[in-house]
């Protein structure tokens, strides 16, 4: 794996290898397109004069796997073996890398990688297979049709040679309007045992870069000290103990008024400044009500007659069944608690804009949510896109509440350093979002074979 990269930094890849690189993606009007290193489109695959396979991806690897699994689609197409594949992660741009399942949207949840991505990437892969045994053929004079790629070599007609020999001829043809896709039954690597991670050698030895990792040069750390109750508002404070912290650098009432953002040379200092502040809380408009409380209401509404009911009647079926089960579930308010916290750095650009450095799930409105808290046109904010040490949907909230926190809190500053926001374990739990709780009522009617004969719920 490479460091996750912007447009420009993919573009360049592997230094003096990108005059021979093949790119092969496709253009906002969703067709395939091809070319070297000039290309004015977001590529999914780029293959090097070395013959390595960078595959783009544009799904946050959060453990569930889309840094293998993306890549092995375009390897399998194109034919060569996972050792031969690197990834790297797609810059922010929902236009080029958007979710086909959610529209023009960038962004991964509900377990849709895969099942938006697989004929995307499939496709990219086959194109760029043609387009290297298109090169062989006309570089030998022979028929595409007499040649083969397998295992990163063509072969054919008497001749054989690696792709990184074809890169440079590959690079200035046109790409197939409709690649020919392999049929299930020549799958070698799809579906497969065998098949191992491309990230967990990086995981098991250090290597991998996950957001807690990242400490850029004279970065300030900030933590925010949160209202005791959610909702509620900073009205001021007292730094007079926080500023005896060595290392303490400054702190302030964010302008949404929803907490204190501490900055601090190091994380230690920051959260011992934290401990070390008087705040004066507004809790009038804020969240009163214990878990009991919650699962006091649900349960009463669950008695209650529904707001709307589809049915006019009893269940079709419930009248006539020989037993009928009732029975009642409570899923509580239940903390994601994802293994890494939740972090991410902000430093400015040289051409005015922001660089955020996050394990982003949803690229797409967090990149609007900047846009709009920093004043910046979109064009002027980058995101980079990292590892990201699980989620279960924590990342990927309707206000891109963290991302938010650093933006405010880096706003405040003359930006000049960068800033990394860090959230403890205990803010986590105390302060984030939660798995909302729910209340089922259940009644199902069976018939004396024990089959749904009626469901109402």
């Amino acid at each position: 794996m490479k460091a996750p990269s912007t447009r420009r930094g993919f573009l360049q890849g592997s230094g003096a290898a990108v005059a021979a690189s093949l790119f092969v993606g496709f253009a906002p009007n969703a067709t395939l397109a091809a070319s070297n290193a000039s290309a004015d489109f977001n590529p999914f695959v780029r293959i090097g004069s070395d013959g390595r396979v960078a595959v783009i991806v544009k799904h946050v690897e959060m453990g569930q796997g889309p840094s293998t699994g993306l890549p092995t689609l375009v390897a399998e197409e194109l034919g060569v073996e996972m050792d031969q594949v690197d990834y790297e992660f797609a810059p922010s741009n929902p236009a080029l890398y958007n979710n086909l399942s959610y529209g023009p949207f960038q962004g991964t949840g509900g377990s849709s990688s895969m099942s938006n991505s697989f004929m995307q990437y499939r496709t990219a892969g086959a194109a760029a297979r043609e387009m290297l045994i298109r090169a062989a053929a006309e570089s030998w004079g022979v028929s595409p049709e007499s040649l083969a790629l397998e295992r990163g070599r063509v072969t054919g007609a008497g001749r054989s040679a690696p792709i990184s020999a074809l890169v440079a001829v590959a690079s200035g043809l046109g790409a197939p309007a409709k690649p020919k896709l392999k049929p299930i039954s020549a799958f070698k690597l799809i579906g497969k045992e065998g098949v191992a991670r491309l990230d967990s050698a990086i995981k098991s030895n250090g290597e991998a870069k996950f957001g807690m990792d990242l400490h850029l040069p004279g970065h300030m750390v900030v933590v925010i000290a949160r209202a005791p109750s959610r909702g509620g508002l900073a009205t001021g404070f007292n730094a007079s103990e926080a500023r005896k912290v060595k290392g303490f650098i400054n702190a302030a009432v964010l302008p949404n008024k929803a907490g204190i953002a501490v900055y601090a040379e190091n994380t230690w200092a920051a959260f011992k400044a934290r401990e070390a502040l008087q705040v004066r809380w507004d809790l009038s408009n804020a969240e009163s009500r214990s878990s009991k409380d919650i699962r006091e209401e649900i349960m009463t509404a669950l008695d209650a007659e529904p707001e709307f009911n589809i049915l006019a009647s009893e269940p079709s079926g419930m009248s006539g069944a020989k037993t009928v089960l009732e029975k009642i579930f409570y899923f509580p308010l239940l903390a994601h608690a994802p293994m890494e916290p939740l972090n991410c750095t902000i430093e400015a650009t040289a051409d005015g804009g922001i660089r955020l450095h996050d394990g982003c799930q949803l690229p797409s409105g967090v990149h609007a949510a900047l846009a709009q808290v920093l004043r910046l046109p979109m064009e002027k904010i980058e995101i980079n896109t990292l590892l990201t040490g699980g989620s279960f949907g924590r990342r990927a909230t309707p206000n891109a509440d963290y991302q938010v926190e650093a933006a405010l809190a880096f706003a405040m500053t003359d930006r000049s350093r960068p800033i990394k926001l860090v959230w403890s374990r205990e803010d986590d739990l105390r302060g984030g979002f939660y798995r909302p709780a729910f209340g089922h009522k259940v009644r199902v009617g069976l018939d004396a074979a024990g089959k749904i004969v009626g469901w109402d719920h």
